[in-house]
């Protein structure tokens, strides 16, 4: 048998992945479930929580995850590409884009 070599995540680089995803989720349930406050601001009022859902949170889930471990080979070889998938909506697509949300939130 070949004694094959591999390269692993760091430590460091697999906590941030991990960090970046926790946002991202907690980002994308502010948008699922609330009209106003996703960032916690205040104390949630009732009027803040939608009372009909039309996203599905399993599916954000998913996205979010291809999402952060596709974000690591774009960055490390600076690569032209685009994350093109049959989300249900419109609006899951852009719930699973963190950077999308960050820069939105980030003002």
């Amino acid at each position: 048998m070949r004694n094959i070599k591999t390269k692993t995540l760091t430590l460091e680089l697999l906590h941030k992945m991990d960090a970046y995803w926790c946002a991202a989720n907690y980002l994308s349930v502010g948008q699922i479930y609330l009209y106003d406050n996703p960032l916690l601001k205040r104390s949630l009022v009732l009027a803040d929580v939608k009372y009909i859902l039309l996203e599905h949170w399993d599916t954000t889930l998913g996205q979010s995850f291809i999402y952060v471990h596709l974000n690591r080979p774009i960055k490390k070889y600076d690569l032209d590409m685009i994350y093109i998938s049959s989300s249900v909506t419109d609006r899951e697509l852009k719930s699973a884009c963190p950077r999308w949300r960050i820069d939105l939130y980030a003002n």
